[in-house]
């Protein structure tokens, strides 16, 4: 069934991005930190089980990334009188601890806009508040063009890997889960990969140069977008939010 964050405007979701980001980054504490995961657990509320898994593809590598950054900031020797003393300091660990949990409460904040927002939608959104950045004579045309060809290939190189992995593992009849790859044939799916990948940004450029698409382009395009009560809703639930933050930072 499709999640209700579908049905949100893109405008009300890049502002509850926004919104939550800023709020998070700007904790100092860690009740500000769980403050920041409550909310993202309520945004993530009604998303299909298939999405709620992927997440884990992205917050594994990354909590095994967490727990070697505090280890090694911790990590203290000294050498007195020719004697070799291996320490931990508890508190840059702590330190540690905290900025790489508020680093990774920011990804899981940009992959809950990225499934919960089509790649159409994301660059309708983002293109309606840069139309009116660009009639300030902000040079936004280049930014609005990259942008829209990033949202392109993200998911792309994403589907690109599945369908690369499933190849390796047919080819190397390995016993593993779907997505994933053994080290040791990480050669043979990386190189065929960044190929396919350099074809794909070949065919997108040629066709852009066709078309005679550009940045301009993509700003004077006419908007779909159609604002709803819900959308203020939530835009006003994610302002409360957003103060919440702020209060418990002091």
């Amino acid at each position: 069934p499709q999640a209700a964050w579908l049905r949100v405007d893109p405008r009300a979701k890049w502002l509850l991005y926004l919104l939550l980001v800023i709020g998070t980054m700007q904790q100092q504490q860690w009740s500000g930190l769980a403050a920041a995961g409550l909310l993202l657990g309520f945004a993530f509320l009604g998303l299909p089980r298939a999405v709620l898994r992927g997440s884990w593809k992205i917050a594994v590598p990354f909590l095994i990334f967490m727990a070697l950054s505090i280890l090694l900031a911790g990590m203290d020797w000294t050498t007195p009188e020719g004697q070799f003393r291996l320490g931990y300091s508890m508190e840059r660990g702590w330190s540690t601890a905290f900025t790489v949990t508020r680093l990774f409460l920011v990804i899981l904040d940009g992959y809950w806009l990225a499934v919960t927002t089509p790649y159409g939608q994301l660059v309708e959104g983002l293109n309606w508040t840069l139309r009116y950045l660009a009639k300030m004579k902000l040079p936004v045309a280049s930014f609005s063009l990259a942008v829209s060809v990033m949202f392109r290939f993200i998911p792309m190189i994403l589907r690109e890997w599945q369908r690369f992995s499933a190849i390796v593992r047919a080819r190397g009849k390995a016993a593993i889960r779907p997505g994933t790859v053994r080290s040791r044939d990480i050669p043979a799916l990386v190189v065929p990969l960044l190929l396919a990948m350099f074809h794909k940004a070949e065919q997108l450029t040629v066709a852009m140069e066709m078309k005679q698409i550009d940045g301009n382009k993509l700003l004077l395009r006419k908007s779909t977008l159609s604002w709803q009560h819900r959308d203020s809703l939530f835009v006003v639930l994610g302002v409360v939010g957003f103060g919440l933050l702020i209060l418990v930072r002091k």
